[in-house]
């Protein structure tokens, strides 16, 4: 495998005679003012030291840049694209609000490359995605733009909103500074900011390198990494592999990211027909075709099809007229992605697509598909499990397949009398707060309290325990008397337990009762939240009320699930 691995300044990478390109299946630029603010606080202390004593080997590492030479004459960036567009984001800025000429033409060339002949035009340096790189060009890169950022207004695009944000972030913290130390800084900035980086001799390489040596930011997406790969095996042409992407692009677009997730799993599912693999999973969908004229028959034909058919499951768009029964649709559906969709997709889209037209048999159906994949989401850790979810999968695929409904069978014969009371068993008795299937099951009840009058699936949603479990205030062990025993035999229970904001949970912390009911008043949580509802009317939190709370959540447990009045 060739490597080279150089220690460079910014300048110096910057000076490189080919320009940088994200790679395709990079996502697009997102950083925000909190990461932004970071990067111009960590240099301007570093920056400090330096002035203070300038004999100070003081210098600021950016991290790892990974790239490869890509055949069409310019480096791939694998790793770093964040960094080196903040960068160049800061740069620019920094030649708007420079008087010196020198320095700004100075800077004008890292941010452009200037191919020979020299009468050739200059190119950008920074080549990003679509919607990205149209801002970066118009109105980052080119001279005196940056200054006209504020008066553009927030962007549709999210790239180019974070992009015009950061650069106008920038240009207002170096104009604080003084002329003379602005430029200053800016020269530091170029001489004592170090990268490693690391060239490799092809695209493999670099991935193997990435995910040996990334530890900042968040990891390429494997969506992204499957969309860019699927799209190089199935097809040479350039022309065919734009049309492709751009497919792709749009299918993001409508779908969102959570969305993507969700159809990429469905189709791993249907791929490896349940079975699981250790590869990457670019790999194993890659694996799951013949040959490219398959992979290419998939892009052009079944990926529409499926999208559809995604489309419908994941907005339950279908044509019913009746809105309660729509609604109930879409709390299944919602109820799904709280467990393991990626599993029930091929069911619940056999459900729709053999169902238009008769949506109470929809719901029903999905209704029971629902209680089952819970079941062995709630209890994923028994051993034995896994293997009961896979035959039972395949027997319900079956099943839609021939008929397409389970309106043949009893009502409850997807569980038997044991599961039902092994389900219920689940939440009955003290509750471990480490459980990874407790928050998904409060967001389930809370959904089931709301009904039609609000949407609980959000992704702030945690857990708060009223009762701490481990409380340091005298007036929580007063209540419990003084027994930490006790303590935690009622912070486990299902009753202590309600949802709140992060943020909102991070000031409760420990405080005692009254406290924490107040701020929960303040920030309007008993309104809004169901399962927080009475503490509107708790003026303490004894173990009666707790034990009050666990039996009425039991029971709106066994009514969600549909769990036989002789299990509960």
């Amino acid at each position: 495998m060739p490597l080279n691995i150089r220690h460079v300044s910014l300048a110096q990478l910057l000076s490189r005679p080919l320009p940088f390109h994200m790679a395709r299946y990079q996502r697009h630029y997102e950083w925000g003012r909190k990461e932004m603010e970071h990067l111009l606080d960590d240099l301007g202390e570093v920056f400090e030291i330096r002035q203070a004593n300038p004999a100070a080997d003081a210098y600021h590492f950016f991290g790892n840049v990974i790239v490869f030479p890509n055949p069409n004459g310019y480096l791939e960036v694998v790793d770093g694209q964040q960094r080196l567009t903040s960068l160049t984001a800061l740069l620019a800025a920094a030649r708007d609000c420079i008087s010196d000429l020198g320095a700004r033409s100075s800077i004008a060339g890292l941010l452009h490359v200037f191919p020979q002949p020299p009468s050739a035009p200059a190119g950008p340096r920074l080549q990003l995605h679509r919607g990205d790189n149209e801002f970066l060009r118009d109105y980052i890169l080119r001279d005196g733009r940056t200054a006209t950022l504020d008066d553009l207004g927030k962007q549709a695009h999210p790239g180019a909103e974070c992009l015009r944000a950061n650069t106008a972030l920038a240009r207002d913290w170096l104009l604080q500074l003084s002329v003379e130390v602005r430029a200053a800084f800016v020269r530091f900035a170029l001489e004592a900011g170090r990268f490693v980086e690391i060239e490799v001799g092809t695209e493999d390489d670099a991935f193997r390198i990435f995910e040996t040596v990334n530890t900042r930011g968040r990891p390429i997406a494997s969506e992204d990494v499957l969309r860019y790969a699927l799209v190089e095996y199935a097809t040479d042409d350039p022309a065919k592999r734009d049309e492709f992407l751009s497919l792709w692009d749009g299918m993001e677009a409508e779908l969102g990211p959570r969305g993507m997730k969700r159809f990429i799993g469905g189709w791993r599912t249907r791929a490896t027909k349940g079975a699981r693999f250790k590869q990457a999973l670019h790999r194993t969908l890659l694996d799951s075709f013949n040959s490219p004229a398959e992979a290419r028959a998939f892009l052009d034909n079944e990926l529409s099809t499926d999208l559809s058919i995604f489309k419908q499951i994941d907005t339950a768009d279908i044509a019913i007229d009746d809105g309660p029964i729509k609604r109930r649709i879409d709390v299944l559906l919602h109820s799904l992605a709280l467990v393991d969709f990626d599993e029930w997709l091929p069911v619940a889209s056999e459900i729709i697509a053999r169902g238009t037209g008769k949506p109470v048999r929809i719901a029903n159906d999905l209704a029971r598909v629902e209680r089952l994949a819970w079941f062995y989401y709630l209890s994923r850790d028994d051993k034995g499990a896994y293997q009961d979810r896979r035959e039972h999968f395949a027997t319900l695929m079956k099943i839609v397949a021939t008929a397409g409904t389970f309106d043949a069978m009893p009502p409850r014969s997807l569980l038997s009398d044991e599961q039902c009371a092994k389900m219920r068993d689940c939440v009955r008795a003290r509750i471990d707060p480490k459980w990874v299937p407790l928050r998904s099951l409060m967001v389930r009840l809370e959904m089931t309290l709301a009904g039609d009058s609000a949407s609980v699936v959000r992704d702030d949603l945690t857990l708060e325990h009223v009762l701490p479990l481990r409380p340091k205030a005298k007036a929580w062990l007063a209540l419990y008397d003084n027994d930490l025993g006790t303590v935690a035999e009622y912070a486990e229970q299902l009753g202590n337990l309600c949802l709140v904001s992060a943020d909102l949970n991070t000031k409760l912390g420990n405080q005692i009762y009254a406290n924490k009911r107040r701020l929960m008043l303040q920030h309007d949580v008993p309104r809004q939240s169901p399962l927080a509802a009475d503490i509107a009317q708790q003026t303490s939190w004894t173990r009666a009320i707790i034990d009050a709370r666990s039996h009425w959540l039991l029971g709106v447990f066994c009514d969600t699930f549909e769990i036989p009045a002789a299990h509960r």
